[in-house]
Formats: structure tokens, sequence, C-alpha cells
């Protein structure tokens, strides 16, 4: 495995991105402040793995806010936190 991130480290620095089939692809950006990044767009079948069903079987914190806007949340916030509002 680490030569793998060897190896996407290595081609990254030359501005190539990588595709590991089965895993996603590894992007690298650059931003305004000249800071590198990698982004990391995982395959389909990750993603559709795990939102088919019940399959995640892991604690979901804030459960109960799945489904609400920005607005709702910020609304939330408001009300519980009356001295510190969102701006």
């Amino acid at each position: 495995m680490l030569e793998l991130r060897d190896a996407v480290i290595a081609f990254n620095r030359q501005g190539r991105p990588v595709k590991l089939e089965g895993l996603g692809i590894y992007s690298p950006s650059i931003d305004l402040a000249g800071a590198l990044k990698v982004g990391h767009r995982a395959d389909t079948a990750l993603t559709k793995a795990l939102n088919t069903g019940a399959a995640y079987r892991g604690e979901v914190e804030n459960r109960e806010n799945i489904g609400k806007s920005s607005d709702d949340l910020l609304a939330l916030w408001s009300a519980q936190h009356p001295d510190d509002p969102v701006s």
C-alpha cells in the first residue's frame, strides 16, 4: 500500500490524476495561495454500495437533521445559540 501511495504522489506531483480501479480517482489541484491538494472522487461502486438499503451500520450523529435545508439548520442553530449567531 505504501508503494501505491508513493506512486500516486509521484504522478500527482507531475499534475497527473491517478485512477485506481475500484477505489477512485486522485487528482492534484492548487489553490490561489499555492497550496497543493489532492482531491479524491470515489469509485461509483463504493458509493452505491454504501447507499444501498441499510448497508451502513455505524452510528449517525444528529440523525434528526438528515433532510433539513440550510435554512432549517441555521434556524436551529440560532434557537440553540442566541448569543452566537451565524453571519
